[in-house]
């Protein structure tokens, strides 16, 4: 095993590891960003501005004779900052026999350096306030010698800010709110600051490493037991010795865990708007149509991001995931896609691992993903990433068989051989095609990162660039069906080619920066770019494998330096290519304007094939640090042996908080629940026409928990349409003969009638 220089220095190694835990989290505390704050105090208004959002207290609600005998902030009683656990990653002890790891894991989220008020510049009739870090809310109060008054609350991590009345110096009313477009800097200071955290957690599992090859050099026979060379493997290690057994247990078991994650907390149902129209578009093409005719009375059901242009009715999204939804469909079981693809993923990631690092790593990487809450609440969704990770998966492992079926210096003169030559790149290329036609954008950016990768590798190549270049161009061969069945699709819903379906809502979700980019009048910035970067990396703390947030990520960060004890670099040449299709990823979606987290940093999901096998290496890597400073047999299980005590204990808090708490979350998501479906299933009804009463502020969610459940031509047993009225309603009925009319309340069974 070659071992880096510093792996022989474990002395000046341990210094090093112990200075990063000590004074990382003094120097990310240093480099934290930092907000500006401006309170005005007028004689008919107060203000607050936050980088150049402004929010006024309502006029209606400022009580003249009270606002004059207020007093801008000055002390600290009046600027203060919430606790720990008041942060929206904050994961709480769950109350069972383990609570005791929860507590541990609340005690290292406490660690975490706090945000602080950091100085004050007051005026006549106004004041500056500096807040110097952004995990938790923060707040200053405008108040009498009693307590009353106004209380100004900023909250960094939602970039929120709202205006508050005080009662007794307690908030009893919210009074105004707003969001706040956080610096560029102020957020690159946050991330860096999370970034050297991670750092910290790092080089303490790499003490924790160092300090067990200790211990286990004063063991019995101090690490010197020889190895018999005739001893039998263990059933462990000859089982995973077989290529394939590992890899179908992990298809097995990943379909199994997601699909109980989906039917038993998601209830087997869609809680997100997107998850509504990828159904309604599988079931039209399950008809083996593109789209369907306008329905009569269109504007009874209408729904969010369904369409209805030039008289076809049709979804907006690309047709990749609803096309992998119609056998499901056909066979009653929709929901079992994507717990498929999470199964074929980590199968594939299992063998990709093995090809590129070795059994260690990809055992890790596999472990780690079946039982991360990231994985298993996303594939038990509804959403389309799931599929795409499966397309990306396939992609890289085609990448990896074609460096070694057939071998570069192959003669291609056999059949076998041609037929490995040709199927690996044009499998490869249809892979990456069909996470093109399913999130084009997430496709791309990824896309760009392996193809920069190949052109490294064609450069180096020397005398086989010639076999490399047109290996690379049966990629894009094999990228070629897929991408022509989206042009048709394009035509036949938009009428042009090269016209997309998302297209004709507008140009906010495209893209780039500036006006028209994003649903805000100035658009997308590289500013707001950093903050949603910063919300995934936080994001993805707390959901990647169900660790306790400041260790989470270690493994990942570990992963980057594993290199460094390869001497031959050997396998340097694997991390690039996971480096830069996870860098390609993260670099399309700081160009995207949206920073929603749906089960977690939905837009990064795709990556986790890169993520789980560089946290593969980081696992092996702790192995490795110790191994070489053993003999014997401990030498060979010392490789297993401390990341497995590392793995074991963490999954153990996975298992009984990380994951419980993340149950509790995701029941009823959305506020949607199976119990509408539920209630006209108990009724049976016969040939119905559902009128679903609809809460103003939410309408698309109280529609959409039913609609994905009608028939795309309307012909099914019930129809769902929405509630605009009895009056309205009436006039449906009449489209619809032979159907009897029901109301479905928000709450309740189905009734007879037309609704209120």
């Amino acid at each position: 095993m070659a071992v880096s220089r510093y792996a022989r220095r474990p002395v000046a190694l341990a210094v090093a590891l112990m200075l990063g835990v000590l004074l990382l989290p003094f120097i990310a505390n240093l480099l934290s960003g930092s907000t500006l704050i401006r309170i005005t105090k007028l004689p008919n208004s107060i203000y607050a501005e936050v980088d150049g959002a402004r929010l006024d207290i309502p006029a209606a609600t400022l009580d003249q004779s009270q606002a004059n005998k207020l007093t801008l902030p000055s002390s600290s009683a009046e600027l203060r900052v919430g606790s720990q656990s008041s942060s929206a990653y904050w994961q709480p002890a769950q109350g069972n026999p383990f609570v005791q790891l929860g507590q541990f894991s609340e005690w290292l989220q406490k660690l975490r350096p706090m945000p602080e008020w950091t100085g004050a510049r007051l005026e006549s009739s106004s004041g500056e306030y500096t807040l110097h870090g952004g995990r938790t809310p923060a707040s200053m109060t405008l108040a009498t010698a009693d307590g009353n008054g106004y209380e100004f609350v900023i909250q960094p991590e939602k970039r929120s800010i709202s205006w508050w009345r005080l009662e007794e110096s307690q908030a009893v009313e919210q009074l105004a709110s707003a969001s706040y477009r956080p610096s560029g800097l102020a957020s690159l200071g946050d991330m860096i600051a999370e970034l050297l955290l991670i750092f910290q957690a790092a080089a303490l599992f790499a003490l924790a490493a160092l300090g067990i090859s200790v211990l286990l050099r004063w063991l019995p026979g101090r690490g010197e037991a020889p190895v018999v060379a005739s001893q039998a493997p263990g059933p462990l290690r000859r089982w995973l010795s077989r290529p394939y057994q590992p890899a179908i247990a992990l298809f097995l078991g990943a379909t199994v865990l997601t699909a109980a994650v989906c039917l038993s907390v998601l209830d087997g149902i869609p809680h997100v708007q997107d998850d509504v129209a990828y159904i309604f578009q599988g079931k039209i093409f399950a008809l083996g149509k593109s789209a369907v005719p306008i329905p009569p009375g269109p504007e009874f059901f209408q729904n969010g991001f369904i369409l209805m242009f030039d008289g076809r009715w049709f979804t907006k999204y690309p047709p990749g995931f609803p096309l992998m939804l119609v056998p499901g469909l056909w066979a009653g079981i929709p929901w079992l896609i994507n717990p498929l693809s999470a199964g074929v993923s980590l199968a594939l990631i299992y063998a990709t691992g093995l090809h590129m690092y070795g059994r260690h790593v990809a055992v890790w990487a596999a472990l780690i993903g079946l039982l991360s809450p990231w994985v298993l609440f996303m594939s038990g969704s509804y959403m389309s990433h799931p599929t795409t990770m499966m397309w990306v998966a396939l992609f890289i492992y085609c990448l990896v068989r074609m460096r070694d079926s057939p071998a570069p210096t192959q003669n291609l003169s056999t059949l076998r051989t041609r037929r490995l030559f040709l199927l690996w790149p044009l499998l490869g290329g249809f892979a990456m095609g069909m996470a093109f036609i399913t999130r084009e954008w997430t496709a791309l950016g990824i896309g760009v990162g392996a193809a920069l990768w190949a052109l490294g590798d064609i450069l180096l190549s020397h005398k086989l660039w010639r076999r490399k270049v047109l290996r690379y161009a049966l990629v894009v061969a094999g990228f070629a069906p897929p991408l022509l069945f989206l042009l048709y699709e394009n035509r036949q819903l938009t009428g042009d080619w090269f016209r997309f379906a998302q297209d004709l809502v507008g140009s906010y979700d495209a893209p780039g920066f500036g006006p028209g980019h994003g649903d805000a009048t100035i658009g997308h910035t590289p500013a707001m770019g950093v903050y949603n970067t910063l919300v995934y990396l936080r994001t993805l703390a707390t959901l990647f494998d169900g660790w306790p947030a400041p260790l989470a990520l270690a493994p990942l960060l570990l992963g980057l330096f594993a290199w460094t004890h390869d001497k031959k670099r050997q396998h340097l040449y694997w991390d690039l290519l996971l480096w830069l299709g996870w860098a390609g990823l993260v670099g399309a979606y700081f160009l995207w304007w949206s920073s929603t987290t749906i089960f977690g940093p939905r837009y990064w999901y795709e990556g986790t094939p890169f993520l789980l096998l560089m946290a593969g290496r980081g696992m092996d890597l702790l192995g490795t640090l110790v191994a070489p400073r053993l003999k014997g047999a401990w030498r060979l299980q010392a490789r297993w042996l401390v990341p497995g005590i590392l793995f074991a204990f963490l999954s153990l808090y996975n298992l009984t908080q990380a994951l419980p708490y993340q149950v509790s979350q995701y029941r009823d998501y959305n506020d949607i629940s199976a119990a509408a479906l539920r209630s006209t299933e108990k009724a049976a009804l016969k040939s119905a026409l559902v009128f679903v009463e609809l809460d103003p502020a939410r309408s698309n969610r109280d529609y959409g928990k039913v609609f994905f459940a009608n028939d795309p031509l309307l012909k099914g047993n019930i129809v769902y349409a929405r509630d605009l009225g009895a009056a309205r309603n009436r006039g449906l009925v009449a489209l619809f003969p032979g159907r009897t009319p029901y109301w479905l309340p928000l709450n309740g069974p189905p009734q007879p009638g037309v609704g209120k």
